[in-house]
């Protein structure tokens, strides 16, 4: 095997095409590296500028504050962000799709929080140039155009027979030849993954580890792909040609057919029409008549049941407003994050047909940029809002007045994150693809 190895490592730097490709795509996963660093950057530089705002405006008030008043809680609001973890430059997954901050009122949360869903639609048509794409789309090419060949070249040069003749089994030739070019591909991978850390500040842990093995892992499914189909001992065409089939079939075919089966079955309520049905409840809220909505808060919460002759009955009319403006909206959003919680079940459960899609899921939820990301971010929002807007109602229920004291008292956002939901099983439907490839090859190559 050292003698076939040396020979290959020969082949292989005098080579100009195959040194080529591995050089573009070593250049394109340096771009994708430095996009993916780049947004994640913005990203962060603006969590950090709207915080620095949010913290400057209330100093701001604080200094100009000159007497207790009860209309302070109509100016106030905290931001609430989702600010990128380093690692999410390397798969950007759904980070450029969602919100990441939003700053908290206390006079209602549901109707406003899609106001910052803007974006780019073409951007979001074709995605992020990042890490994760080059691994998973182009990398396979790469695999491809070093492999196709690798049997069926030796044949049709006629060189094949006087390998033979040396005593060296066709199993183990073929072997050889895909041991080595797993190799090269494993050391241009390394080679990125290790960049791609420095480059983003991210030192290694159990999440980078997993992120690298499933690459490594989806790698090996490649090259099993290549074994089956280079047993059959066809032409180089026939090779090139299969390969090719199967990289449209796992990485374009199967995902699109997965996403169309995803938005039929399980629609998503888009943002903009979620936000005009949530707008239209205010509308109600404030016409409704004043008697009734306070007796119907106090019915449903008796403990803020208060003298009405003691407190201003309209700010208690506005408390009761907004509350059961919030009761009426909190269902239909709590339905949006429970579609997002079913196309994410079963996109799961689907994602193990392609082996392209469950390794992009898996970078996703290693990077903490898909969709499970957004709902803690989403159920962050809805944990901070009762706790800024229960501070005012609770000091005009009291009929206390607002003072520059209570500025210091003023509940601060804090971003609580879901425990890893990944689990090394996942990586299981890769391997089993790449079990069955790698079987079929064999057996067919004893033949």
């Amino acid at each position: 095997m050292k003698t076939l190895l040396t020979f290959e490592w020969k082949l292989f730097v005098r080579n100009r095409i195959f040194l080529l490709g591995i050089g573009l795509l070593f250049m394109a996963g340096i771009y994708a590296i430095y996009y993916g660093n780049a947004e994640i950057a913005r990203q962060k530089a603006t969590v950090i500028s709207v915080q620095k705002a949010d913290n400057e405006r209330i100093a701001k008030q604080k200094a100009d504050f000159k007497e207790p008043s009860f209309e302070v809680s109509w100016r106030m609001s905290r931001v609430v962000s989702n600010a990128p973890t380093s690692i999410s430059a390397l798969s950007l997954g759904q980070r450029d799709v969602f919100p990441y901050y939003k700053a908290v009122r206390t006079y209602g949360l549901y109707s406003s929080i899609f106001s910052s869903e803007i974006a780019n639609p073409l951007k979001l048509l074709t995605g992020n140039f990042d890490l994760a794409f080059v691994l998973i789309f182009l990398l396979p090419l790469l695999i491809i155009a070093l492999t196709f060949n690798l049997l069926s070249s030796e044949k049709e040069q006629g060189t094949l027979s006087l390998i033979l003749s040396n005593q060296i089994s066709l199993k183990r030739l073929v072997g050889t030849k895909i041991l080595f070019r797993y190799l090269i591909v494993l050391v241009l991978v390394t080679l990125l993954f290790v960049i791609g850390l420095i480059w983003s500040g991210t030192g290694l842990n159990s999440n980078t580890i997993y992120w690298y093995l499933s690459t490594c892992v989806y790698v090996l499914f490649w090259f099993s792909v290549v074994f089956w189909v280079v047993s059959l001992q066809k032409n180089s065409s026939f090779n090139a040609l299969s390969l090719l089939a199967a990289w449209l079939v796992f990485v374009l075919v199967i995902p699109t057919l997965i996403n169309l089966y995803l938005e039929s079955s399980q629609p998503i309520s888009s943002g903009a029409n979620l936000q005009r049905e949530l707008r239209e409840i205010p509308e109600k809220g404030w016409n409704a008549p004043r008697k009734e909505t306070i007796g119907k808060f106090f019915a449903k919460y008796p403990n803020k049941k208060v003298d009405t002759t003691k407190v201003d009955a309209s700010m208690v009319f506005e408390i009761a407003a907004i509350q059961g403006m919030d009761d009426v909206s909190k269902p239909a959003f709590g339905a949006y994050k429970q579609e997002l919680q079913n196309r994410i079940a079963l996109s799961r459960s689907l994602s193990w047909l392609s082996p392209a899609a469950q390794t992009q899921s898996i970078m996703n939820q290693l990077a903490d940029s898909d969709t499970d990301n957004y709902l803690q971010y989403l159920n962050n929002l809805e944990t901070f809002y009762p706790k800024i807007k229960g501070f005012f109602d609770d000091m005009k229920l009291a009929n206390k007045k607002f003072e520059k004291a209570d500025f210091d008292k003023i509940p601060e956002p804090k971003t609580e994150c879901n425990a890893l939901n990944y689990s090394f099983l996942q990586i299981l439907p890769i391997l089993l693809f790449g079990f069955i490839f790698f079987g079929l090859g064999y057996l067919k190559i004893r033949e």
